[in-house]
């Protein structure tokens, strides 16, 4: 076998393939014993038809099924042979056979992209510091009132903040009903002063059980038009909400706390510990960014296009409930997160293996133990389940590595601190220079 590999654009490789007869015909040979075994033809026994007629009848089909057959293992024997590291499928662009100078074989792959770092540390970066007020940890607290909160009914008219049980009917200008619009038992909340709606529920101020109210409610359609839509509201309860006093009492009903003090201190923790970790989460996300600016990467085409159908589709199941949103936005969105996943992934392992940071499997084994004694779980359990597993194995391996490498790109970074109210970390951004 005669292989000829040559550069092409960018990550393309072109090769050429040239068997001569001799080691092409074994593998017709090969089919043509099995047409010989199956075949059926009167006047001879199944299996029994002379190779001379099998090759007269059969002769062309063994031969496509051979090429057929031979071209895949001929391109994975070659990509192994040269180390091209290929992603996704060859392109075959040529097939030739001949009887005497036997088959070419011309195929286009594409490689995995060559990673040149020119720059990954020196970077300043602003590290948020979010400074946590007792009002902060007050706030906590109230949500947790609302989590454990009750409803009460009331007699007395429909208030803001109430809770409206009710049949709905979606009736026309003229309050007649629509058929099959009809559904029991909803929900609203009505809604407070100051709280910015465009729902009907204050137009359910005043109302009480067993009334019926008509209200209507406007929303724009694709081409920004607005459409009125009208609801008779048939009331069956309205119900206030009941808060939980702030005391012990709330402390053992939420967790194993004897004191309100005790539950503070604990919500005062969390908070802590999620404001650092989204701290570090930024940060790292802004030194990602900085890497991949300053260390330019082309993507194969294949492989960019087969990683962005997968996570499109991985998108529109996420989001197949929500409406408005478009199947070539989520395809942009899909786009852009790919090309970030798969630069920063080559990148990140080309640095891993430059600075010596790959992940040994006694660092996955203390990991593993250590998370299973955190979970209460037995060690040897958690070990068997994902390092006899070959892709939680590698998916932890990956994860792992990640961390690795941006623990130590940390180091190479000008970090400074900057301090952002713990309320307004939804506003927050993290600046790089």
């Amino acid at each position: 076998m005669d292989v000829q590999i040559s550069t092409g654009e960018k990550w393309k490789r072109h090769i050429e393939i040239n068997l001569t007869s001799s080691e092409f015909d074994p593998h017709v040979q090969k089919n043509l014993r099995t047409f010989q075994k199956q075949a059926r033809l009167d006047g001879f026994r199944r299996g029994k038809v002379p190779m001379g007629m099998v090759q007269r009848l059969f002769g062309d089909e063994a031969k496509r099924k051979a090429i057929e057959d031979i071209i895949p293992d001929l391109l994975t024997e070659v990509s192994k042979q040269h180390r091209l590291n290929t992603v996704g499928p060859a392109q075959v662009d040529e097939i030739k056979f001949d009887e005497q100078a036997g088959l070419k074989l011309r195929a286009t792959v594409e490689v995995q992209p060559e990673v040149e770092l020119k720059n990954y540390s020196g970077f300043l970066l602003d590290k948020v510091v979010y400074d946590i007020t007792d009002d902060d940890i007050s706030e906590a607290l109230e949500r947790l009132r609302e989590q454990n909160s009750w409803l009460e009914s009331v007699e007395t008219g429909a208030q803001p903040g109430h809770i409206v049980t009710a049949d709905v009917q979606v009736v026309d200008a003229l309050g007649v009903p629509l058929i099959g619009r009809h559904h029991k038992d909803q929900r609203f909340r009505v809604a407070q002063a100051g709280e910015s709606t465009d729902d009907f529920t204050p137009q359910l101020v005043g109302v009480k059980p067993e009334e019926s109210r008509r209200v209507k409610s406007v929303s724009e359609d694709a081409e920004g038009k607005p459409h009125e839509h009208f609801y008779r509201i048939d009331v069956k309860e309205v119900s206030e909400v009941k808060l939980p006093e702030l005391d012990d009492e709330l402390a053992h009903t939420v967790g194993n706390f004897e004191t309100l003090d005790e539950l503070r201190q604990a919500i005062a923790n969390d908070i802590r510990a999620q404001a650092e970790q989204r701290s570090r989460d930024d940060l790292h996300d802004a030194l990602v960014e900085e890497i991949l600016k300053n260390n330019p990467l082309e993507l194969p085409e294949s492989m960019l296009e087969a990683y962005t159908n997968a996570y499109f589709e991985n998108l529109k199941s996420t989001f197949k409930d929500v409406k408005g949103i478009k199947d070539e936005d989520l395809r942009e969105e899909a786009h852009k997160r790919t090309i970030r996943f798969l630069k920063w992934r080559y990148i990140r392992e080309h640095i891993a293996e430059i600075e010596h940071l790959i992940v040994s499997e006694e660092e996955m084994r203390n990991y593993l133990t250590a998370l299973a004694s955190a979970r209460n779980e037995e060690p040897q359990r958690l070990l068997n389940q994902t390092m006899n597993d070959e892709k939680k194995r590698e998916d932890l391996r990956d994860r792992l590595e990640n961390e690795k490498v941006l623990a130590f790109l940390e180091t190479k970074m000008r970090i400074e601190p900057r301090k952002v109210p713990y309320k307004d970390r939804n506003k927050s951004k993290i600046i790089t220079a």
